[in-house]
Parts: structure tokens; C-alpha cells; sequence
């Protein structure tokens, strides 16, 4: 994600940056700046509060007016033997809060802005999300999900558009 908001800060674009960490953010809203952003802003939120969604894309939209682009790369890339690690509920809630929920429910919230600026949606999935892997059986899942989902909602929208 970093690396992605310091490419779109020298195309001069104008930026809502989204994590939990806010020393993190405000290190890369100036990088971004110096990089040549025409604006950064940036929303403190931690992804496992997918209740929480629907603010985030509000004060985007209060930012700046509406969303032309809604880029997803955030995860929680839990790894190891799934038998070996943690499997309680709330781990796993977790997980599939940050890897797979979040992403739908920002989409939800930023679809009607995004179709009204003819915007886009970008998804950073995985290697994981086509092929499985051991050692990664929960990330490999989320991302698997992830890659049916977006795929099939890309089906939908292209339907609508062409008015089917």
C-alpha cells in the first residue's frame, strides 16, 4: 500500500490513506506530499471493526467530494500449520474481518460513489487465492473468497452497465 500511494502521489492524485497505525500514516502522507500528491489525507481504522466501513468512505466522501477509486490492500496474512496455530473464534473472526468482510462492506459503501464518477475498484489479492499453499491454509482461504467474490460482482456490474 505504501508503495502504491508514493506511485499515485507522483501522478499528482489526491489521496485518503487508511490504516491503524497513525505514526505510519502521517510518515507516509508526507512522503506522499514530497512525492508530489496534490492532497493527502488520512483516516485512522483498524479493518477487523467492519462496522466501522461505512465512516471510512463517509469522510472520504467529506474529503473530497466522492471516491473515483477505491484501492483494497490490506490483509492480515496469518501463516503457519492452521492445525498448530490459534482457532478460536475470535482469531478467526479477525482474519475474515481484515481479509474478506472489510473489503465487501467498503465496497457497499463506496459502489453509489464510484458508479457516479464512473470510478474503479482495485483489489490486491494473492498467488494464494488460485493456488493453495501449506503453511498458509486461513490466508489461502480469505483470499480465495476475496477473488470469487470481486469476480463475481465485476459479472454484475458489467451486466448492469450493458443494461441486462
Amino acid at each position: 500500500g505504501e508503495s502504491l500511494a508514493y506511485k499515485l502521489a507522483a501522478k499528482r492524485a489526491r489521496l485518503v490513506l487508511v490504516a491503524r497505525s497513525e505514526d505510519r500514516l502521517r510518515r507516509v502522507k508526507e512522503r506522499a506530499l514530497e512525492a508530489g500528491a496534490a492532497q493527502v489525507e488520512y483516516i485512522l481504522y483498524d479493518f477487523a471493526d467492519v462496522a466501522g466501513t461505512k465512516e471510512v468512505v463517509d469522510k472520504a466522501v467529506a474529503l473530497f467530494g466522492g471516491v473515483d477509486y477505491l484501492v483494497l490492500n490490506h490483509g492480515a496474512m496469518p501463516g503457519g500449520l492452521f492445525l498448530a496455530g490459534p482457532q478460536h473464534s475470535g482469531f478467526l473472526e479477525r482474519i475474515f474481518n481484515i481479509n474478506i468482510l472489510s473489503f465487501i462492506q467498503l465496497t457497499v459503501h463506496a459502489l453509489p460513489h464510484l458508479e457516479q464518477a464512473n470510478g474503479h475498484i482495485f483489489v490486491t489479492s494473492s498467488i494464494f487465492g488460485f493456488s493453495p499453499c501449506f503453511y498458509m491454509a486461513l490466508y489461502s482461504s480469505t483470499k480465495h473468497a476475496i477473488n470469487g467474490f470481486f469476480y463475481s460482482l465485476q459479472q454484475e456490474l458489467l451486466a448492469k452497465q450493458s443494461g441486462n
